[in-house]
């Protein structure tokens, strides 16, 4: 085994193994290894005193949970759902982008976590949810439940018949979940997507979920149910970009409308969390109502932590660099020291998040020092000097990958959220757009408009599978073009067009085949830029985005995705002429490897996935200057350990070789040729 001093050179800094932001707590990955259990001990208790007040009487509770930026609220809210999930059921709501539509926000994103699956279950929140009513406790009932869908329905009436909201087709729609071949309709229509009439009448319901008064009264079913089973909590997370005052304050009145609304409506079995940054709290209580406020049941203030919970912090990042050494280290926080805690924090307290990276700086710091020395036979110097183009590029590309996994369908992103993305990534290019654009308030908040080389550009993204509405849609699109309100109109559309029997179809033929207007087609991975972007955003607006050392605001954010031209491959952005198409320079690799097409391919096959492979290559080869910009120094098997995990359609001899390529071009430099490859040390070379 190595020495630690030889196990920090050649592996990446422990501090960066794990994120310093938690995001949506369905889609993290759990490492109970890293929680320190008595980092805001007193808050989670306070919480889960006020959860077993819910579980006791089922009277609806709320709390506010804040705390200045880094001091871990968005980790309390997975260490909760991870304590606690097997006596509730959670839910996740990001930030609303409009406050008209803040009930099916609300809904939507209740639903999405209520089909996540706990961990240790094998079945979905939902149906967990479903199967705990009484109607399937008796198991005579339940066999003959399932082919007996009018005495499901004349059941759950008799057990709640008063203050339902469409009852009737409420309940027809729960008992659709039981059905696998209508269990995803059933999860849109609860959710409040528009259905095709098809799916509309398969699950025997008149119209889809349109306004908030129905959101409102879905939301309300759903609660009056579960004070059956368990309660459900609601985590309102990272409320910081929110529609904003005035002042510049978010805007809170519309949530505490909905807050009052629950209690005063006495909607039960609900916990609700508003975890937001102290002075954004602070900020907008003077615009709330006096009334509302009394809906407030308690507040959890999320306080620095002292000096020796920060020290358990860095051992839980250093343990397994620490497994790996022989000897084993005398303290458990080598190569740092508890000094080190005393003279950055000489008030014995600090955050978690500001520890975290103290932590980070000093682990670089050492691995660079003459104590973790470079190995023999380096030649060229070594920059100590952070890369934060590089740190973001990486983190781009984890925050990319989780958005990946997170949407599956363009669909599963509400009409709103899409277009808010669309105005954000324009934001970041310097492209003012003003949302609501089309005059039919039916379909104002999927339209948008904006300047670009001197001509007003319309910008509409429906993607109703329902033909009637989107008739309706296409009649405003085509009013819009008469009356001359802009001189480019783009339709952003995946879903079907209907066929020249509808007269959507026509319209949409009337309006978008004729130029400068045109029809776009998106790819899901277009979607998935710009959601990933919307989740930096969130991030920056809550002062929540850790870039190595700092913490950049939002014009900062817009800045690096400019310089890094991470959303320059938005095919969608290319389209709308926001960006150029990127097209592949032979100077960007000077590989002579190719995919290894056979001669049976055409040769335009050939020539595709030539270019398919030579960017990937450029890809890897940008990736690892990156990443060892972030680190310095690396084991040559760690480097390639982690390009092989990035880019899983390359085998270890080409990223050796391109290891090499980076080598000759003196980007790079491989010290210890002259040993075998698990003694390779990789270090980067500073720009001249």
């Amino acid at each position: 085994m190595a020495s630690i001093d030889e196990i920090i050179k050649k592996e990446i800094n422990p501090f960066d193994r794990t994120p310093l932001k938690v995001f949506n707590f369905w889609n993290e990955e759990r490492n109970p290894s890293l929680t320190v259990g008595s980092i805001h001990k007193e808050a989670i208790a306070k919480i889960t005193e006020a959860l077993d007040l819910v579980v006791s009487d089922s009277y609806t509770r709320t709390l506010i949970l804040d705390g200045d930026s880094g001091s871990g609220k968005s980790y309390l809210l997975r260490r909760l759902k991870e304590q606690l999930n097997d006596r509730a059921f959670f839910a996740y709501i990001e930030p609303w982008v409009d406050s008209d539509y803040i009930w099916r926000h609300i809904l939507r994103y209740t639903v999405d976590s209520l089909m996540r699956t706990p961990e240790g279950a094998e079945e979905s929140q939902l149906l967990l949810w479903l199967k705990s009513l009484s109607a399937f406790k008796d198991k005579g009932l339940k066999k003959r439940i399932m082919g007996e869908r009018g005495l499901f329905i004349h059941n759950l009436q008799g057990t709640y018949p008063y203050g339902m909201y469409q009852a009737k087709e409420f309940f027809g729609v729960l008992y659709d979940l039981t059905n696998p071949d209508l269990y995803y309709a059933a999860c849109d229509w609860l959710r409040g997507d528009e259905l095709s009439a098809e799916d509309l009448k398969a699950i025997g319901v008149k119209d889809s979920i349109k306004t908030e008064t129905d959101a409102k009264g879905i939301l309300t079913n759903l609660g009056k149910i579960s004070a059956k089973t368990q309660p459900i909590v609601l985590c309102f997370d990272n409320l910081d970009n929110i529609p904003k005052l005035p002042s510049g304050s978010p805007n809170l009145q519309p949530w505490f409308d909905v807050n009052t609304m629950l209690h005063s409506q006495n909607v039960k079995n609900f916990l609700v969390i508003l975890s937001i940054v102290k002075n954004n709290w602070r900020g907008s209580l003077d615009s709330v109502q006096g009334a509302d406020k009394a809906g407030i049941y308690g507040s959890v203030r999320l306080k620095r932590i002292n000096l020796e919970q920060a020290k358990a912090l860095w051992e839980t990042r250093l343990y397994p660099i620490h497994q790996q050494a022989d000897p084993k280290p005398k303290s458990p926080i080598y190569p740092l020291t508890a000094e080190s805690l005393k003279e950055k924090f000489p008030s014995g307290k600090t955050y978690p998040r500001t520890a975290l990276q103290l932590g980070r700086r000093l682990v670089q710091e050492y691995k660079l020092s003459p104590e973790g020395s470079s190995p023999e036979g380096g030649d060229r110097s070594v920059s100590q000097t952070e890369d934060y183009s590089a740190i973001f590029k990486l983190l781009w590309m984890e925050t990319f990958k989780k958005t990946q996994k997170k949407i599956s369908k363009i669909s599963q992103i509400s009409s709103p959220e899409r277009i808010k993305m669309v105005q954000e990534a324009l934001g970041a290019f310097g492209i003012e757009a003003r949302l609501e654009f089309l005059e039919n308030k039916k379909f104002t908040a999927e339209s948008l408009s904006y300047q670009i080389a001197g001509k007003r550009v319309g910008v509409v993204w429906s993607e109703t599978p329902n033909m009637k509405t989107f008739c309706a849609a296409m009649d405003s699109c085509y009013q819009t073009v008469l009356e001359n309100l802009c001189e480019v109109l783009y339709l952003i559309r995946a879903e079907g067009l209907g066929s020249q029997n509808n007269k959507g179809y026509r319209l949409f033929q009337k309006t978008f085949n004729r130029p400068p207007h045109q029809h776009i087609s998106p790819h899901l991975d277009s979607l998935h830029y710009l959601a990933a972007y919307h989740s930096l955003v969130n991030d920056a607006c809550s002062k929540e985005l850790a870039i190595g050392d700092r913490i950049p605001n939002l014009e900062e954010l817009q800045s690096l995705v400019r310089d890094s031209r991470v959303l320059h491959k938005c095919a969608l952005l290319q389209q709308l002429g926001v960006v150029p198409a990127e097209e592949y320079s032979e100077s960007e690799n000077n590989s002579e490897e190719t995919s290894g097409a056979t001669s049976e391919e055409t040769s335009e096959e050939t020539s595709a996935k030539d270019l398919e492979y030579k960017r990937l290559v450029a890809e890897a080869k940008e990736f690892m200057v990156d990443f060892l910009k972030t680190q310095q120094m690396l084991g040559r098997k760690t480097l390639v350990k982690n390009v092989l995990a990035e880019f899983n359609k390359l085998d270890e001899y080409q990223i050796n070789k391109l290891l090499k390529e980076l080598d000759q071009e003196n980007k790079i430099q491989i010290i210890g040729v002259e040993k075998t490859p698990e003694y390779h040390f990789v270090c980067i070379v500073p720009e001249s």
